[in-house]
């Protein structure tokens, strides 16, 4: 019988804790400082990637423009028998070697 006193005692303080408990005003917590940490490094990883992506995204650009400027001159220069068909093979090896370059000089920028 005092067992379920005891009990119903343990209960009522506890009922009268949480009510009391409830009635206060929610706080959130601070950020922790290895969630800031984790976040800042995440966002500095994230930018190494874009800046390294970075000349890879212009290199293909330059690289669909010269070979859609390879093209057009191609067929310029298809019906005219007097070109050379050397011609089309250095546009074509120009259209390789200029994206190429621009990327490796791009590179070596970045590094600075």
């Amino acid at each position: 019988m005092s067992n379920d006193k005891d009990q119903s005692a343990e209960s009522a303080i506890v009922a009268h804790a949480m009510q009391q408990l409830a009635g206060q005003p929610y706080e959130t917590p601070a950020p922790l400082a290895a969630a800031i940490w984790w976040r800042l490094s995440l966002r500095q990883r994230q930018e190494q990637v874009r800046r390294a992506q970075a000349p890879l995204i212009w290199m293909g650009r330059i690289s669909h423009a010269a070979v859609a400027c390879t093209l057009v001159l191609i067929v310029a220069t298809m019906p005219n028998p007097s070109q050379p068909a050397a011609l089309a093979g250095l546009m074509a090896l120009g259209a390789i070697l200029i994206p190429v370059g621009i990327t490796l000089w791009g590179w070596s920028r970045s590094k600075n």
